[in-house]
């Protein structure tokens, strides 16, 4: 005799395709591949306290009539090929006929208008795209694309269920990694620069309070339980929410008593009032990429990032750029200068995948992770070591898997140099039964943590800090490391040479040439398939928990 559940509707196979358009607005196909066995109808919810100033618009489903009043209580032959729309007391709904039972395939359009958003520093999609977990799901994947490039300053997380989201063919590809059910969710948080998209839609707040606020209770919240540990702890039992949330409390205390690194949420709450004008004396940025990780900084981008802006003050390259009549700073191009460049060459004998080797076995010498992201200067150059940006977007677009994985080995590489600098220690906890590693930061390393915050308060206080003494190449680099790059080349992008021409070298040597440089950079990453964990805000593993204030959501099943 069967089991309740093996008769159920159930989608075997649910391919999502999000298509974010310049005005801001989404539009939405999802083909769904379902065993259908009772009911009459398919439906959306779409509950009117979810939506915010978001509209639903252009419903449709191909190869269906669509019906100016649905009837409700038709049965399944008469709503067989039809589709509609029901306002409740609650909102709106979406309703398709079931058909003929058995295996189906239908394909749902629709537009969600208003859905980008404009922040105070920024825009962001932020929205919960569970159009269906009341029927089991097997498979789901989600597609974004946009006629607007995503660039490397785009950041993005996947919340609600166990998968991996990553850059694909200039897009994002989400795949779940477990069968959906009405316990997950489906929520996508993308932030974008401003003036992305031309949206009219404001809210308060800033990208990354809402960042921080999504967070709250994920994988990403380092300071509570990784992803699999919380698999491990209730794999095999259908846990109601509460339960979890009580489970992770627990299991966050007990990692916390055993001396586990802070979250960065308590990291930055500790540290609210205070600030430090000087940014930490390290030269290797690659050895603090776990720090930097850890309190939501910068990322490989911007470590590279900082590397040519040292690698410029050092004198090994110059980075012009076009500098044309009345051209604002971000519109113009750059072209990297290495010194020297077939000496440097000669002296560079290994390649990038020897060094990219022995990273992979922690075999690097003194001088550490750096020489990586120098051969790729050296791949990149033409016969006269010159990089114009044409040429560095193509080199990396075609070399964008091989540094995916160099990218992956920076947080490794950086745990163990802190190690070795005495700035954390590393265990393992047995906790609930399951044995987790513990991150323990020394006083050294607590003191490491606090002054990053504390330096990064000091930026956002007023970001003409950067230029306020003599140590402003410094200030220039640590303000990207520290993830607030984007916020400072929003200050230095309002001068121009002719109103700033006692400040304009310095700007324009030491910080825009390798922002310039490193932007084409990232941008041939992202189009050849760049992914990578160690990416800010650039993918990776999602998990269940967080997304907390996400629009949408309503959910969708049959009836």
């Amino acid at each position: 005799m069967l089991s309740p559940d093996a008769d159920a509707n159930e989608i075997s196979n649910l391919e999502m395709d999000i298509e974010i358009n310049e005005d801001g607005s989404v539009s939405v196909t999802e083909t769904r591949e379902a065993n259908m066995t009772e009911g009459t109808e398919n439906y959306m919810t779409f509950n009117e306290e979810d939506m915010g100033e978001v509209e639903i618009t252009d419903f449709s489903v191909e190869g269906y009539t669509e019906q100016s009043e649905w009837d409700p209580d038709a049965n399944l032959e008469e709503k067989a090929g039809k589709y509609g729309m029901i306002d409740t007391e609650d909102g709106t709904e979406l309703v398709w006929g079931i058909g003929e039972y058995g295996e189906q395939t239908y394909v749902v359009h629709y537009t969600l208008e208003n859905v980008v958003r404009n922040l105070e520093d920024g825009q962001s999609l932020y929205w919960n795209f569970d159009t269906f977990s009341d029927l089991p799901t097997e498979n789901f994947t989600m597609n974004v694309t946009s006629d607007n490039p995503f660039g490397e300053e785009m950041q993005f997380w996947g919340f609600g269920f166990e998968g991996d989201i990553s850059r694909s063919d200039g897009g994002i590809t989400w795949d779940a990694e477990e069968s959906l059910t009405d316990a997950n969710d489906a929520v996508l948080l993308m932030h974008f620069p401003p003036g992305t998209y031309d949206t009219d839609v404001t809210d308060d707040g800033t990208l990354e309070e809402e960042a921080e606020a999504a967070k709250d209770g994920s994988i990403y919240d380092d300071g509570s339980m990784s992803g699999w540990a919380i698999g491990s702890i209730v794999g095999g039992m259908v846990a109601l929410g509460l339960a979890m949330t009580l489970i992770a409390k627990r299991f966050t205390s007990r990692m916390s008593k055993a001396g586990h690194i802070d979250s960065a949420a308590a990291i930055k709450r500790r540290n609210k009032e205070n600030k430090t004008a000087n940014p930490p004396q390290i030269d290797d940025y690659a050895s603090v990429a776990f720090a930097l990780k850890h309190l939501q900084m910068g990322g490989f981008e911007e470590i590279f990032q900082a590397s040519l802006m040292k690698w410029t003050d050092e004198g090994r390259i110059t980075i012009e750029i076009d500098g044309k009549d009345s051209k604002k700073l971000d519109k113009s191009k750059s072209e990297i200068i290495i010194h020297d460049y077939q000496k440097v060459e000669t002296d560079n004998s290994e390649s990038f995948k020897e060094l990219s080797k022995k990273l992979k076995d922690m075999e690097l010498g003194e001088d550490g992770y750096e020489p990586i992201l120098w051969r790729m200067l050296l791949d990149a150059a033409d016969d006269d070591g010159h990089i114009d940006e044409k040429r560095f977007t193509k080199w990396s677009k075609e070399n964008a898997k091989s540094v995916s994985k160099v990218a992956d080995e920076v947080t490794k590489y950086s745990l163990e140099r802190l190690e070795a600098e005495e700035y954390f220690e590393f265990d393992k906890e047995k906790i609930f039964g399951i044995t987790v590693p513990i991150t323990i930061p020394t006083e050294k390393g607590e003191s490491l943590l606090d002054h990053l915050v504390q330096y990064r308060n000091h930026l956002k206080e007023n970001y003409s800090h950067v230029l306020e003494d003599e140590n402003y190449r410094q200030h220039m680099i640590w303000s990207v490391l520290a993830g607030e790059g984007e916020e400072v080349k929003k200050h230095l992008a309002k001068l121009t040479p002719e109103g700033s021409s006692e400040t304009y070298p310095s700007y324009v040597h030491y910080y825009y040439g390798p922002h310039l440089a490193t932007k084409s950079w990232s941008t041939g990453l992202g189009q050849g398939g760049f992914n990578s964990s160690a990416a800010s805000g650039s993918g990776g593993a999602t998990g269940a928990g967080g997304g907390a204030g996400a629009g949408g959501g309503g959910g969708g099943g049959a009836r």
